[in-house]
């Protein structure tokens, strides 16, 4: 009988041993990628519309991260990221790596909202690539389905999207706050934002676009 019930004890030991889930796989660098007009290797990053469209990701998927108390500092490489040097701090910033190069972001607490263990923010947000392509079939075919205007916006922006009936429009400010969300609404009224810069995302079924708009009364 004692033998009976310690093979009892192992399967359940087993059993609850089996149930631990292994950590998540890493997820891999956030890419970032621009058009190449002349196809030399070179583009123009709009690094300030990338940071916004990047906390607004970090909210909205994955494990939905609050970076709203957090500054961001980005580094051209991992020599960089580690030895505090060669900040880049210019936005658009031109890839000094031809075609695609790897940068490293750190967070920095500002001491408001929400806060994370920095080997996470680390493990999920450091590695960012910057791509640039001459591929029209991704940039400049999605420009072209989905259309804004006028910019700058003076009372009512439109929207326009070809062979698309569902759509949602967001609108955020440079602090990834939303600030309007509406649906299959071809003209959003915006005379209640302030003057400024905004960031603009419209979503169909598998299709995205973010645009930066100014709104000047």
């Amino acid at each position: 009988m004692r033998n009976y019930f310690f093979v009892f004890l192992l399967l359940i030991s087993f059993f609850s041993f089996s149930q631990i889930s292994t950590p998540p796989a890493p997820p891999g660098c956030a890419v970032y990628t621009e058009f190449d007009d002349n196809n030399d290797g070179f583009a123009q990053f709009d690094l300030d519309t990338y940071f916004v469209e990047f906390r607004i990701s970090a909210l909205t998927t994955g494990a939905g991260f609050d970076l709203s108390g957090y500054l961001f500092e980005f580094y051209p490489s991992e020599t960089d990221y580690n030895q505090g040097t060669n900040q880049i701090t210019i936005s658009p910033y031109t890839n000094i790596v031809s075609y695609e190069q790897t940068c490293y972001m750190k967070l920095i607490y500002s001491g408001t909202g929400p806060v994370y263990n920095p080997a996470d923010l680390a493990y999920y947000f450091t590695c960012h690539k910057l791509e640039t392509t001459n591929s029209l079939t991704i940039i400049s075919q999605l420009q072209e389905s989905i259309q804004l205007y006028p910019n700058p916006v003076l009372g009512n922006l439109n929207i326009k999207c070809k062979e698309e009936t569902k759509f949602t429009t967001s609108i955020y400010d440079m602090n990834a706050r939303l600030l309007i969300e509406a649906n299959e609404t071809p003209t959003i009224d915006l005379s209640a934002l302030k003057n400024g810069v905004y960031l603009v995302k419209v979503a169909t079924e598998g299709k995205e676009l973010t645009r930066k708009i100014t709104v000047a009364h």
